[in-house]
């Protein structure tokens, strides 16, 4: 079994200390980030105790709101990629006697935004990954869009089923929640559990699951 936080920190978010004890108070083993500034990355490194092995990929290029980021309890095996300046992250953790490739992206926003040019960028790399797999992210798009079914295709795998509001957006007349962040597996991992998690200082909700590896 093992326990995955998928996060986008909010690139203003001041209320980092919220998410160190979240983390520290619950039992996550492999948390993913996007917007992670190099002013919230100096709160994950103090988590070092805890989460001993993390990966920070710069995003200053497509998104220019900060990088994605990868933190575990488990090692990472030396296997993965930092796509820098274009939203990807990934790293091969070991657990127990099992290796899982464990990937966190942040996909820009569609039409009239390159959403499109940009999975196909990314789809190259997810190509890449043989086994069993993770997917997590802000994905910037609805689970049954064609964006999110574009990246299951390049990395063979699916995403959990349901609709999560994950992320409020501020409209001029009410507040519009939408289902944007997202969980995606290989056929060998079953999920457990799925949650909307608190508000932990950032517009988005993190996305906590439970799964288990057959």
């Amino acid at each position: 079994m093992i326990k995955t936080m998928q996060f986008n920190l909010l690139c203003m978010n001041q209320k980092m200390s919220f998410v160190s004890s979240y983390l520290i108070y619950h039992p996550v083993d492999v948390v993913t980030f996007q917007e992670v500034t190099f002013a919230h990355k100096r709160f994950i490194d103090a988590l070092k105790p805890y989460y001993p092995y993390q990966v920070f990929c710069d995003n200053g290029g497509i998104h220019g709101v900060g990088g994605e980021m990868i933190i575990s309890k488990f090692p990472f095996t030396g296997r993965g990629e930092c796509l820098q300046d274009h939203g990807l992250v990934w790293r091969e953790i070991a657990v127990k006697d099992r290796t899982i490739s464990v990937v966190s992206l942040h996909l820009h926003w569609p039409y009239p935004y390159p959403q499109y040019q940009h999975i196909s960028l990314l789809s190259q790399e997810l190509k890449t990954l043989h086994g069993t797999k993770i997917v997590m992210g802000d994905f910037n798009a609805v689970g049954w869009s064609h964006a999110v079914h574009r990246i299951q295709e390049s990395s063979h795998t699916h995403i959990i089923d349901g609709v999560r509001w994950s992320i409020r957006v501020n409209t001029p007349f009410i507040p519009l929640w939408l289902p944007i962040d997202h969980v995606l597996l290989s056929p060998d991992i079953g999920v457990q559990s799925i949650q909307v998690g608190e508000d932990l200082g950032s517009d988005h909700r993190p996305i906590v699951t439970t799964l288990t590896l057959s």
